[in-house]
């Protein structure tokens, strides 16, 4: 048997655990806090991903034309078809009853 008393033997060991938990938590906290910065340093390096996609989508989206314009350009076309292709049926029309009225003229 020992000559110290069972709870100065108990303290004692006591203290050594709470040492040991002491040093377990302190590692724990480093890495924990380890663990924050390299996630602070992921999210800044995705957030400048980010940031230059946003930069080049800008940049792409200057040589599109928007649906709008596109649309108000092509309708301007359409009518300009539509109203060349009328021309081009009024002048045929024309012409024929030229053709028909000097078919005429020449028989008589």
């Amino acid at each position: 048997m020992s000559d110290t008393p069972d709870h100065c033997r108990t303290i004692a060991e006591l203290e050594k655990v709470l040492v040991r938990l002491d040093e377990r938590m302190e590692r724990k906290f480093e890495a924990a806090e380890k663990a924050l910065i390299m996630q602070a340093k992921e999210y800044d390096r995705r957030l400048s991903d980010l940031n230059h996609e946003a930069e080049r989508l800008k940049i792409m989206q200057n040589t599109y034309v928007s649906q709008g314009v596109y649309e108000i350009k092509h309708q301007s076309l359409v009518d300009k078809i539509d109203g060349n292709s009328r021309l081009i049926f009024i002048g045929m029309g024309i012409l024929l009853c030229l053709e028909l009225l000097l078919r005429f003229m020449v028989r008589t």
